[in-house]
């Protein structure tokens, strides 16, 4: 059975945080960043909220983490993709907080996938 870990405790605050930037921030008037915002913060809300919650899966932990460093990169290359990275605020909340989330889940990731390896 997976364990609870901090890291998906700071993931899921992360999830709750971009879910909640738009209006802390300022730019829900730009429907496109609040979007990408609210729909990626609310995928690391939710699949963290199953790990915290243990409700994942034993075995998921690969594909779970594989899932969040795909979310992380998008989030990083997303002001790009989606035409607002003039809008240095929001360009720099999507990538530190992709950062974060990319850090956290390669992490556990590596954890997961060396546990597989040793026993």
């Amino acid at each position: 059975m997976a364990t609870t870990r901090w890291q998906d405790w700071i993931k899921l605050l992360l999830g709750l945080w971009l879910v909640a930037s738009p209006w802390v921030l300022g730019y829900t008037l730009y429907h496109t960043a609040t979007a990408n915002a609210c729909a990626v913060g609310a995928a690391l809300t939710l699949s963290n909220f199953m790990g915290v919650a243990k409700l994942n899966a034993p075995g998921q932990e690969v594909f779970k983490e594989t899932g969040h460093i795909a979310l992380a990169g998008w989030l990083i290359i997303s002001p790009y993709a989606l035409d607002f990275a003039s809008l240095q605020n929001v360009t720099g909340n999507a990538v530190a907080t992709g950062a974060a989330t990319l850090v956290l889940a390669a992490w556990q990731l590596l954890d997961a996938l060396l546990a597989k390896t040793s026993g």
